[in-house]
């Protein structure tokens, strides 16, 4: 249904939007500043899109969430948990 598609769509911008930001961390001055504002932009978002979900049924919502948690589930699989370069970057702070 739709909100399953809603919440795949969503759980995409998301997840994406995060991968992003973790890939251009490394570039940035101030790191953390990029990082507080990629999780508030993309929490508003997310938090909008459940809102007009739930202003259709709560079913919708429940619908959303699967898909959401589901594109997380692909993603981690097609991207695995870290961008290679911060990978890499963090492999030779570390020494490996």
């Amino acid at each position: 249904g739709g909100g399953l598609a809603a919440g795949g769509v969503m759980g995409y911008l998301y997840f994406r939007g995060l991968w992003w930001t973790l890939e251009h961390m490394q570039a940035q001055r101030h790191p953390y500043a990029l990082l507080i504002l990629s999780f508030f932009v993309r929490s508003v978002l997310v938090a909008a899109g459940f809102y007009l979900l739930l202003k259709i049924r709560w079913e919708m919502v429940a619908l959303g969430v699967v898909g959401f948690m589901a594109i997380r589930y692909v993603l981690v699989r097609i991207w695995g948990v870290m961008p290679v370069g911060l990978r890499e970057s963090r492999e030779g702070e570390h020494g490996i």
